[in-house]
């Protein structure tokens, strides 16, 4: 039975932020092992989770210019500017943080 996973905007979100801070891929080996992109219910979140993932199975660094790159193979409408505002709204607020497994 799959564990019943939070469904608020501020988890995923703090999700998101704690992988692109992580520069040692800790929380993404985290997030992999637990969540899917289905699991987020924000759209946004759900396809910036899906290119992360993406990115981490063919060994890629997690970082803005590749996932733009990515993002752009299934949603070729994808602009830079709006993802950089994307992620950077996503990243306010957040410090490292040492675990995402509460979230």
């Amino acid at each position: 039975m799959k564990d019943v996973l939070p469904s608020s905007p501020e988890a995923e979100k703090a999700v998101i932020a704690a992988i692109l801070l992580d520069p040692y891929g800790k929380h993404i080996s985290t997030a992999a092992a637990h969540l899917e992109y289905e699991d987020f219910n924000n759209p946004g979140y759900r396809r910036i989770f899906k290119a992360i993932m993406t990115l981490h199975a063919e060994g890629k660094p997690i970082e803005i210019p590749a996932l733009y790159d990515e993002l752009k193979k299934t949603e070729p409408g994808v602009e830079y500017a709006r993802l950089c505002e994307v992620v950077s709204n996503t990243l306010v607020g957040f410090p490292y943080m040492p675990a995402i497994s509460g979230y």
